[in-house]
């Protein structure tokens, strides 16, 4: 049997979990963006491989992003 107090650190802790996983996503995010402006400013100065370094640092957390917002629900 389980008791109130225990119900209650329980949901305290998924309740952190959550919130975590809700911060995780929002700089998974910012990543993403700051990194595809930083692509296109490496393609504009004619430096291709930072900016090719830069799209997939950008696509990879976009991905992760869509999947730490997906698993929320």
């Amino acid at each position: 049997m389980i008791t109130a107090e225990q119900y209650n650190l329980l949901r305290e802790k998924e309740e952190k979990d959550k919130n975590m996983k809700n911060n995780i996503s929002v700089v998974f995010a910012i990543v993403f963006v700051m990194s595809m402006v930083s692509a296109t400013g490496a393609v504009e100065a004619d430096k291709y491989l930072m900016a090719f370094i830069m799209t997939i640092v950008g696509i990879t957390s976009g991905i992760l992003t869509l999947i730490t917002q997906s698993e929320d629900k």
